[in-house]
């Protein structure tokens, strides 16, 4: 089986952007990049991007409407 040696990125939706990139980053430590207001944040997790998607909640865990947006 081949060893993953990184990741490049990986997303996670959130229904409030600004109350989880406070949480990312003063809580567990993640480096603030940039952000796009009220659409995504760009995170530093020991060289791995995290991108926040704001999403309207609740989050539906099944893939249907993602109007683009892909969360894996």
């Amino acid at each position: 089986m081949p060893e993953i040696k990184g990741c490049a990125h990986f997303s996670i939706p959130v229904s409030d952007l600004a109350a989880a990139t406070r949480f990312y980053t003063e809580i567990v430590g993640m480096k603030h990049l940039r952000s796009i207001p009220k659409t995504m944040a760009f995170l530093d997790a020991g060289g791995v991007c995290v991108i926040l998607v704001e999403r309207k909640g609740p989050i539906n865990p099944t893939l249907d409407d993602h109007n683009g947006v892909h969360h894996s």
